[in-house]
Order: C-alpha cells, then sequence, then structure tokens
C-alpha cells in the first residue's frame, strides 16, 4: 500500500512538468498548434473556432506555458501513476507489505549467534 501512495505522491508531483510534454505529443506546441498534428486536425475541424475555456484551450495554454495544471489534472496524474503503481506491484508478486516469498526469521536457541 505504500507503495502506491508513493506512486500516487510521484505522480501529482510530476504532472506539471510531464503534461506540456505529454501534450506535445499529441500537437500542442509551445507557438500554437503544431501543423499535422492531432491538435492542428481538432482546431481545424472546428473551423478555427475554439472557446475560451474549453478543453482545447487549457491544453493549449498549458503547453505554452501559460496556465498551471489544474486540480482535475493533478488528481489525474496521480491515479494514473498509483493505479500503475498497484498493477505494477501486482505482477512482480509483491503484496502491500513487501515481497511475499519472504520468510520470518527465527533462530534456534541453541544455535550460536554472531554478531
Amino acid at each position: 500500500m505504500a507503495a502506491v501512495v508513493g506512486g500516487t505522491v510521484i505522480g501529482v508531483a510530476l504532472t506539471p512538468i510531464a503534461a506540456p510534454a505529454v501534450l506535445g505529443l499529441v500537437g500542442f506546441g509551445a507557438a500554437g498548434p503544431i501543423a499535422g498534428g492531432i491538435a492542428a486536425g481538432i482546431q481545424a475541424g472546428a473551423a478555427g473556432n475554439i472557446a475560451a475555456g474549453s478543453a482545447f484551450a487549457l491544453a493549449q495554454s498549458i503547453a505554452m506555458g501559460g496556465a498551471a495544471v489544474p486540480a482535475l489534472g493533478l488528481a489525474a496524474g496521480g491515479g494514473i501513476a498509483g493505479g500503475a503503481t498497484f498493477l505494477l506491484t501486482k505482477v512482480a508478486g509483491l503484496s502491500p507489505g513487501g515481497d511475499e516469498t519472504a520468510q520470518e526469521c527465527t533462530t534456534d536457541s541453541a544455535a550460536p549467534v554472531e554478531l
């Protein structure tokens, strides 16, 4: 469980850094939509009429460095990272408390103990 919480915290912390890069991958650039990109296609489909305050406008503003990632974006980043951490712990066979293959350590009272 601690790993999932840690992954979520890291996701929230890295979302403001990663968001512009991810938006760049879908065509939102620092100078506007990148020609031939998905964002340019969306803008062309709207005949250039993008409403102020729309999701498209917010994404473009974040890509241009003019807007901070809103709380919803931070929650999404944290949720994605937390979910990915959870899945990775399941795939790796780790329990919430650590490695399931770990065994309890006991000592035999007759055996010498080295310090």
